[in-house]
């Protein structure tokens, strides 16, 4: 999520966030309901700090209904419900047992954004702040969805209001939030506005207090306390002692001038995983057990950041993904194939493609063979729409071979990809340009191969790749095994010139083995993509730079792996892709059936730094929202 950076305010002031009550009531809470102090209210007070639910730091405020503590608000009958039952269980985020939602309410949170259209910033900061915690779904039994109404806002729901309210302290307060009770989420969010705005208040400080005050509402207290509290439970990670974490969301203090949205800590991470663990983390997770696993990049949101599409042909089973941090972001899965197409065939295979030009990756799904080829568009969120569903093969190309192959490219530079379908042995090649809704028109149909290569070996395969930066997909054509790689230029016009025509493999690489591979990225960012060529299971890769004229230099000529990745089994697979945005392609290694993937982020100068080394496949606890 990308947050706009204000201008650091001159003047830095440290506030007390206020946080959260539990009440179905929507009134407002006020000094004219209070009580005077007795014998009950000592014995609340004492509760209160014995439990940790409240510092001796804290202004207590104690009326008929609620109870002030600091930055809290408890519903004064259910707080004294539990005193009577005496539990307590405070952990780190400062979890309080009965301050809990059920494990069901967790997972369908209900939002109604009632923050006024005149205060622009505060609603989009809780649209921020709500994306940060659904994040956190990677590990957590937490999500929040919105609604249009606040007509479901009645007793015994599982609705947070977010709405302007008076404070009685103004200067101070930025914010409370009602406590979760009965095990439901606390009822509303408070923003004082009136005092704190756009004039004095930064989007990312407005954005913490929010994260802050949904931690309240879905059960979460400070991680500061000011004295030792002796019932409480300490989960080993987290901090400990009266100096608390002053790195978690919780901590009970927030600076307005603040340029920086606060991501979660280690220890709330730990705390927060032990409150609401995801039943979902088997959803979340692929482990690369099976040898026909195949994985396509994919940038499903077109944020420019690729992540990838891993499936299980025969099994129905996709997951899509980001690379974040050192680790992975999930986004979605499905068991049931995709967008209408049902992956329950081993021949199944995935390209992704930008067909309509939005910057989202679409997807090509096509079974060789069988003559189906579908086109899903992406929707942005990691689901799709489908939009062709042939079962006669696509832009002329009948697909009623097994060893048929789609690539996608932008032949003409219009920023729509196309597909150029191949099959290997019979001189087959078509190119099919992107019309932009969906449909195909064919521009290529040889029976002869193209740009001189003869397409002839049953081997025989192309990638996409534009050598000389000129915005046109080219197209490199090999025969592994055999030595021969040819390059054919885009002329836009759906015609090739050939420019490289080599029976001696290129840039040093022989091609002289049945199981050599090439992938084109363009690892150094300048816009001309260039070539990885491996050979599994005899550790070789090598990486040729583009030259811009159909000319390849040798740069990287390993015999002993890549970024850490061996490349000792004949299984192994390469895929680039540009996980980071930075223009320069990185590489992701799999070896499908050994649950084996990692991840190397290209220097930009030929060699590659780790980042991931996972072997338990793609799990969730390789994620940089969730930290282990």
């Amino acid at each position: 999520m990308k947050i706009i950076k204000l201008t650091i305010k001159l003047l830095m002031i440290t506030f007390i966030i206020n946080s959260c009550s539990k009440d179905d009531s929507l009134e407002e809470l006020s000094t004219t309901n209070s009580t005077t102090a007795d014998e009950n209210d000592l014995l609340i007070k004492e509760y209160l700090f014995k439990n940790g639910l409240a510092s001796e730091n804290d202004d207590i405020l104690i009326t008929k209904e609620d109870i002030l503590a600091g930055d809290m608000v408890y519903d004064r009958a259910y707080l004294e419900l539990q005193m009577s039952e005496q539990k307590s269980n405070e952990k780190q985020l400062a979890y309080f047992d009965p301050y809990r939602m059920n494990y069901g309410n967790a997972a369908n949170i209900l939002f109604y954004n009632g923050i006024p259209q005149s205060q622009p910033q505060w609603r989009a900061a809780l649209v921020r702040a709500v994306n940060i915690w659904n994040d956190a779904n990677l590990c957590l039994n937490v999500r929040i969805s919105f609604i249009n109404s606040n007509s479901p806002f009645i007793p015994k729901t599982n609705v947070v209001l977010a709405n302007p309210g008076s404070f009685s302290n103004p200067t101070s307060v930025i914010a409370d939030a009602r406590r979760p009770e009965n095990g439901r989420a606390g009822k509303r969010i408070r923003i004082n506005f009136q005092t704190f705005n756009a004039s004095n208040t930064t989007d990312e400080a407005m954005t913490n207090v929010l994260v802050h005050e949904i931690g309240h509402a879905i059960g979460f207290g400070h991680t500061r306390l000011s004295r030792n509290v002796v019932t409480t439970t300490h989960i080993p990670g987290t901090a400990t002692g009266a100096s608390g974490d002053f790195s978690s969301v919780m901590w009970a203090s927030a600076s307005t001038s603040t340029t920086t949205v606060k991501p979660f800590s280690n220890g709330d991470i730990i705390a927060a995983r032990a409150l609401y663990p995801s039943t979902a983390m088997n959803r979340q997770q692929y482990n690369l057990s099976g040898a026909i696993d195949q994985i396509t990049p994919v940038d499903h949101n077109g944020d420019g950041q690729e992540g990838f599409a891993v499936y299980a042909p025969s099994a129905q089973r996709i997951n899509f993904y980001d690379v974040q941090g050192n680790g992975f972001d999930f986004i979605s899965n499905s068991n049931a194939g995709i967008a209408g197409f049902d992956l329950k065939s081993g021949k199944d295979r995935i390209v992704a493609l930008d067909y309509d030009g939005d910057q989202d990756d679409d997807l090509c799904l096509y079974r060789p063979g069988n003559q189906v080829v579908y086109i899903a568009r992406s929707n942005g969120n990691g689901s799709y729409t489908n939009i062709v569903a042939s079962h006669g093969g696509l832009a002329g190309f009948d697909m009623k071979s097994n060893i048929d192959k789609v690539v996608s490219l932008d032949y003409n530079g219009d920023g729509k990809d196309d597909l150029c379908f191949i099959r290997p042995g019979s001189q087959v090649v078509y190119i099919g340009r992107s019309n932009g809704n969906g449909t195909f028109t064919n521009v290529v149909a040889s029976h002869g191969g193209l740009a001189g290569f003869d397409m002839k070996s049953g081997l025989d395969q192309v990638v996409a790749l534009d050598y000389n930066g000129d915005g046109k997909d080219d197209l490199c054509f090999y025969r592994p095994g055999s030595q021969v790689v040819y390059i054919g230029r885009s002329n836009g016009n759906g015609t090739f010139t050939n420019v490289v025509a080599s029976h001696g493999g290129l840039a040093g690489f022989d091609m002289k083995s049945r199981l050599d591979k090439v992938v084109a990225l363009d690892y150094n960012g300048d816009g001309k993509d260039d070539l990885c060529f491996y050979r599994p299971g005899s550790q070789v890769v090598y990486i040729a730079r583009s030259n811009g004229n159909g000319t390849f230099t040798n740069i990287v000529a390993s015999h002993g792996g890549l970024a850490g990745f061996d490349m000792k089994s004949t299984i192994d697979k390469v895929v680039a892709m540009d996980y980071d945005n930075d223009g320069d392609d990185d590489i992701c290694f799999i070896r499908p059936g050994s649950q084996v993937i990692y991840i190397a982020r290209s220097n930009g100068n030929g060699t590659f730094t780790n980042l991931v080394s996972s072997h338990v496949g793609v799990a969730s606890n390789y994620t940089g929202n969730c930290i282990n």
